[in-house]
C-alpha cells in the first residue's frame, strides 16, 4: 500500500472539487495495468458543492434580519453588496429570486466568501394562510424548490462552473432527537468552461445538528451521475460515517470551514472503489483527508493523501 500527496484544488471554493495529479502521483493502483478516471469524483463534489451553497445562499434570503440560528445579517452583507433578494408572493406560492450583479445577470461579481457568481436562484415554496413568507420557509412538511437561471460560480471569473436544473428540499420536522431535518431530490447539469457537461442526481437527508458549539448538516444519502468524461458512476454516504459540513458558515463577518469536517464517500465507478475519509470527528477543520482506490477485480488498493484547500 502506497501512500503519496494529491492536491485537491477548490473550483467552487468550498468542499471536494477534485482532483491535480502532478508528477509521480499519476501513478496506478498496484497490481493494474489501467487507473480510474477521478473526473467522475471532481465532478460528484461540484454538484454536491453547489447545492449545499446554494442552499446556504437561499437560507441567508430567508433569515435576512432574524435571528434563527443566529444569522444576523442581510444576504448583501453576508455575500456582497452586488447580491440581493427580491421576496414575491402570490395566491398560491412564496418565492424569493437571489441576483448576483445587475440584469441581464451574466456578469461575474466577486462575493466577500472569495467565490464569482452571476445569473440567479429562485426558490418558491407553497403559501400558507395565517403565516408570513419566512414562516411558510420553515414550515415543517415545506417543500422549498429550487431552480437557476444563467448561474455560474467558481474560484475565478474566467474559469466558472454553470449550474442547470432543479433541487427540492422537504422540511421533515424535528426527528427523535429534536433536531430539524430535510430530505433533498437533486438533478442538476453541470457546464464548464471548456463546454463539457456533467449531470448529477442525488437523494439525500441533511440533520442540523450541534457539536461543539457549532451547527453542522448531518448529510447521508446517494447519488449516481455521468461525469464530463463520459464515466457512469454512484456513490454512498452511509448512516454509520455521515459528512459534516457547517451550517452556519458565516459568523460576523467571518466565514468557517470551507469543506467537509468528517466522514465518508464511497464511490464506484468502472472496474474501482474510490473512497475519500475525512476522519471521524468534526470540529478542526482538517487541511488533509485520505483517498482509498481498490480495483474491484484484483482488490488491490493503494492510499493516498488528499490537502484540501
Amino acid at each position: 500500500m502506497k501512500t503519496k500527496k494529491f492536491l485537491l484544488s477548490g473550483i467552487l471554493g468550498i468542499a471536494l472539487a477534485g482532483f491535480v495529479l502532478t508528477g509521480c502521483n499519476k501513478d496506478n493502483p498496484t497490481g493494474t495495468t489501467s487507473s480510474p478516471d477521478y473526473t467522475a469524483s471532481e465532478d460528484d463534489n461540484n454538484a454536491s458543492t453547489a447545492t449545499t451553497d446554494s442552499k446556504n445562499i437561499a437560507n441567508a434570503a430567508a433569515q435576512s434580519n432574524t435571528s434563527r440560528y443566529h444569522f444576523d445579517h442581510s444576504i448583501e452583507a453576508i455575500y456582497s453588496i452586488n447580491c440581493n433578494a427580491k421576496f414575491d408572493s402570490s395566491a398560491t406560492t412564496d418565492s424569493i429570486i437571489v441576483s448576483f450583479g445587475a440584469a441581464p445577470y451574466t456578469t461575474p461579481v466577486n462575493c466577500n466568501d472569495g467565490r464569482w457568481r452571476q445569473g440567479q436562484i429562485i426558490i418558491y415554496w407553497p403559501k400558507v394562510n395565517g403565516q408570513t413568507l419566512k414562516q411558510a420557509y420553515f414550515n415543517t412538511g415545506s417543500v422549498l424548490t429550487m431552480t437557476f437561471k444563467n448561474y455560474a460560480v467558481g474560484a475565478i471569473s474566467s474559469n466558472m462552473i454553470g449550474i442547470a436544473g432543479s433541487r427540492s428540499d422537504t422540511n421533515k420536522g424535528l426527528n427523535n432527537l429534536n433536531e430539524e431535518n430535510w430530505n433533498f431530490h437533486a438533478s442538476l447539469t453541470l457546464t464548464y468552461s471548456s463546454g463539457q457537461t456533467a449531470t448529477w442526481t442525488s437523494n439525500r437527508n441533511n440533520t442540523l445538528v450541534q457539536i461543539g458549539g457549532v451547527y453542522y448538516y448531518e448529510i447521508t444519502g446517494n447519488a449516481l451521475g455521468v461525469s464530463r468524461t463520459g464515466v457512469d458512476y454512484s456513490l454512498a454516504i452511509s448512516n454509520s460515517s455521515p459528512l459534516y459540513f457547517v451550517g452556519q458558515i458565516w459568523t460576523n463577518g467571518t466565514w468557517g470551514c470551507m469543506h467537509f469536517e468528517a466522514g465518508t464517500i464511497t464511490m464506484n465507478t468502472p472496474g474501482y472503489t474510490i473512497s475519500i475519509d475525512y476522519g471521524s470527528t468534526p470540529g478542526n477543520c482538517p487541511s488533509t483527508a485520505t483517498l482509498t482506490v481498490t480495483n474491484t477485480a484484483t482488490t488491490a488498493s493503494n492510499t493516498y493523501t488528499i490537502d484540501l484547500l
